[in-house]
């Protein structure tokens, strides 16, 4: 495997002692790999071949961009104070897609993005959830200031009356 100094126009451009003046033909192989299904591509890459590998990531980066949307919005990460942004979701959602390459068997007759693509979006959620748990962790430190402790709407509260928090929001509907 070569080494990698950038990308120009997309084609990787490698500086290994293999490749080093042989531009053309990595740009012509590219283009036959952009052909080649993800399929023939995964067991290239599981053979080494790391443009086979970033041809998948070139190849599915629409689906990874689609399910970072998805999950940017269900989640709610637009207005939270997490840290996560789009682009963090779709690294880790590609980072997914090269886990799943080693993992994958063609043998089983399925494809390999319905494969990959659960790898995808648990690498998503695997970094929303680690980032939380790093946050909640902040809140709850007192090394800030006054510490942070969570709650629940439906808990009674203390008293003759027992009433539930939930009952001590104002209803601005009202």
């Amino acid at each position: 495997s070569g080494m990698y100094m950038g990308r120009q126009y997309g084609t990787a451009v490698r500086t290994d002692a293999l490749f080093t003046g042989r531009i053309y033909g990595v740009c012509s192989q590219n283009k036959v790999m952009k052909t080649m299904t993800n399929e023939r591509l995964c067991t290239l890459a599981q053979q080494g071949d790391t443009q086979a590998q970033e041809q998948l990531v070139q190849n599915n980066l629409g689906y990874i961009r689609k399910t970072a949307n998805e999950l940017y919005i269900s989640v709610g990460l637009v207005n939270s104070e997490l840290g996560i942004d789009h682009d963090d979701l779709i690294q880790e959602g590609s980072i997914g897609l090269l886990r799943a390459i080693p993992l994958y068997d063609p043998g089983k007759k399925i494809k390999f993005l319905t494969y990959a693509g659960s790898a995808i979006r648990n690498a998503m959620l695997d970094l929303i959830s680690a980032t939380f748990a790093a946050f909640e962790q902040r809140m709850q430190s007192d090394q800030d200031g006054i510490p942070l402790e969570r709650i629940h709407l439906d808990d009674l509260l203390p008293g003759e009356d027992s009433m539930q928090r939930s009952d001590l929001i104002a209803d601005s509907y009202a």
